[in-house]
């Protein structure tokens, strides 16, 4: 992370929903407007990637399995967080990223809470195009709707207790207010 500036990450396995050839392709078409860009994949291993999509450009580490701490305390250093699913329910990771005032590029598939920057899935220009945006504008785009700011750390780790206390209660729908 020091050695690049920006550094865009995102989580994701090997499997093609998941988007790793998209967000190699983003790396490509922004090298000219930001020679440093890094990314960081956080869950495949450097070899699966490298076995894949050989060659590997150097400003990419695929980290591994990463400890949940782990995960918060990289994205949190992030310049932008990346989902470029091909489908996708509801991603935690999409929540904390924003929980922690990340910037969010997604693919528009499945649900995205308010303060996504979204992008048709697949279109690479689409896609360039958001993140580029995202990384000019400089600041977060972690905004509600009504301009209220999104949770921080805090405010998320409470939506997880409501949601965990429910899980032992057997409650089916919890409204949280804390987002």
């Amino acid at each position: 992370m020091d050695c690049h500036e920006p550094v865009i990450g995102a989580t994701a396995n090997m499997d093609p929903e998941y988007g790793i050839p998209l967000m190699l392709a983003l790396l490509e078409r922004l090298r000219s407007t930001y020679p440093r860009l890094g990314l960081i994949l956080m869950g495949p291993t450097l070899d699966a990637v490298r076995s894949r999509y050989e060659p590997l450009p150097s400003n990419v580490l695929a980290t591994g399995p990463l400890p949940h701490a782990s995960v918060i305390g990289t994205m949190q250093r992030l310049h932008v967080f990346l989902r470029p699913t091909n489908f996708d329910g509801d991603s935690v990771s999409v929540r904390e990223a924003l929980a922690v005032n990340i910037p969010v590029v997604a693919s528009q598939v499945g649900f995205r809470p308010p303060g996504v920057t979204l992008f048709p899935a697949g279109d690479l220009e689409a896609f360039v195009a958001a993140v580029g945006i995202v990384l000019q504008d400089g600041t977060s785009n972690t905004r509600a709707a009504g301009g209220q700011e999104f949770a921080t750390q805090e405010r998320l780790m409470s939506v997880y207790d409501q949601l965990f206390k429910a899980a032992r209660t057997g409650e089916t729908h919890v409204a949280t207010k804390a987002l």
